[in-house]
């Protein structure tokens, strides 16, 4: 398992592999960041069930969306651009999120910026399939495919543990 592991790690870059997984890993992190935020969200600012789903909602709505403008990006611009196009996004939400949202609509608008994690779809696949011939490349996408379930698993077991003042 494992040599056949390194044969595939050995039969293209390696780095750009591990630098499209880190992205993906990054921008699922963000994406579900509001997700696991959702019980203190709701009691800062007092939202009804409907305003909590809602607000749960833009980033994977918006996500749907930037994933085709993330797509047609990486076309356009190349994949490295994107990428750090839709990392810089990323963190102007979470500077925009901790610095303090006032109203609700900050809160709604900061969501539709988070969804572009969603996005990350969009560039890291495209880099690991670059990356690697053909005959790799299923391997390469299982590789990052487990580290996706792995990170979405651990952030929804830990995350809401967390925000009601329990530890994991």
């Amino acid at each position: 398992m494992h040599t056949r592991l390194l044969g595939v790690l050995k039969g293209g870059h390696w780095p750009t592999l591990m630098g499209a997984w880190l992205h993906l890993t990054l921008s699922f992190m963000v994406w579900l960041l509001i997700g696991a935020l959702g019980v203190p969200i709701a009691t800062t600012f007092g939202l009804s069930a409907t305003e909590t789903v809602t607000a749960l909602a833009v980033p994977l709505l918006g996500g749907a969306l930037l994933r085709v403008m993330g797509g047609w990006s990486c076309d356009w611009f190349g994949a490295k651009r994107t990428g750090v196009a839709v990392l810089l996004c990323e963190l102007v939400a979470v500077i925009w999120g901790w610095l303090g949202i006032q109203s609700y609509v900050e809160l709604l608008l900061v969501g539709s910026v988070l969804g572009i994690g969603d996005a990350s779809f969009a560039v890291a696949l495209p880099l690991a399939e670059r990356a690697y011939p053909p005959a790799h490349l299923a391997q390469c996408v299982r590789v990052d495919g487990h580290s996706r379930r792995r990170d979405l698993g651990g952030l929804s077991r830990i995350g809401p543990r967390r925000s009601c003042g329990r530890s994991p």
